[in-house]
């Protein structure tokens, strides 16, 4: 399934972060990219690309940085 293909109000991660919520604040640039359910209403997204991996891993590290 596709994040397009969602209905709104779904929670999108990759890994531990936080992306958004389908139809609300979840940027479209990820709309074509791969989603597998993980549970209640939350998706976890696969990169659609390699630099698309590196910027979420940056976003990664970013938030877990904002926790500590």
């Amino acid at each position: 399934m596709v994040v397009k293909n969602l209905r709104e109000g779904l929670v999108v991660w990759y890994k531990s972060a936080l992306l958004g919520i389908t139809g609300l604040t979840l940027d479209s640039k990820y709309n074509n990219c791969e989603v597998r359910f993980i549970g209640n209403l939350d998706f976890e997204l696969s990169p659609a690309t390699p630099a698309m991996e590196q910027e979420l891993e940056e976003e990664v590290k970013r938030q877990q940085e904002e926790e500590e």
